[in-house]
């Protein structure tokens, strides 16, 4: 297994970096055009006080208000974890080049994505391995909840819309006398149009974590 020590994105910042990314993407989303940003990003501007954002995340409705931004589940009022807030927050901010959605693809085809390949598989392949590595088609009983798409690939997999234009594929085959269990994590090859490398990695975990929680939910 690769050593995370070895790769610093992947040890949990200090509750400072926290606050400072958060603060940060609060001051860009303020001083971007709301309207603009929610099209881009497949959102919906609210036209009341400062303006608001909502989107959905992992199949739930999810609100941004200006100007404190803090992602507020819709249906419950619950304020979003700070690491989960920064990823919304900064899916709402980008602003560079689209690339048109034209076919899934691996994490190492991402640009820079062999950089990470190691910690990535340990915040996403093992983790789908726990979950669902006995039973594969357990990952199929929670579509619902995740509001997910049945892929046809391996044993299992879900095609995962973390935020509108971002979906998370996983995939599952089980094992047998000969081979071990195998998982996968896939993107849209337009990730990188909405999420930087360290976000994607962060979203796919965060991928594998709601469907974990959701199986567990369901046992």
């Amino acid at each position: 297994m690769t050593d995370k020590s070895q790769h610093p994105v992947f040890d949990l910042p200090k509750q400072t970096n926290y606050e400072d990314s958060f603060r940060m993407a609060v001051e860009t989303l303020n001083t971007q055009d709301g309207p603009t940003q929610a099209e881009r990003s497949g959102a919906t501007f609210i036209h009341e006080g400062h303006g608001a954002y909502e989107l959905r995340y992992f199949n739930r409705p999810v609100r941004v208000a200006l100007p404190e931004a803090t992602p507020v589940y819709i249906d419950s009022g619950e304020a979003i974890g700070l690491w989960e807030a920064i990823v919304i927050l900064h899916y709402l901010t980008q602003t560079g080049p689209v690339q048109p959605a034209e076919r899934v693809i691996a994490f190492q085809e991402i640009p820079d994505g062999k950089f990470y390949e190691g910690p990535f598989k340990n915040r996403t392949k093992w983790g789908l391995l726990r979950a669902f590595g006995e039973n594969p088609k357990r990952l199929l009983d929670i579509k619902d909840t995740l509001g997910a798409e049945v892929m046809n690939q391996g044993d299992a997999g879900l095609k995962v819309l973390a935020l509108p234009k971002v979906p998370i594929y996983l995939v599952v085959w089980g094992g047998d006398e000969e081979f071990p269990a195998e998982a996968n994590v896939l993107f849209q090859n337009d990730v990188m149009s909405y999420l930087s490398i360290e976000d994607a990695v962060v979203t796919a975990s965060l991928a594998v974590i709601h469907a974990g929680k959701a199986a567990s939910a369901s046992a």
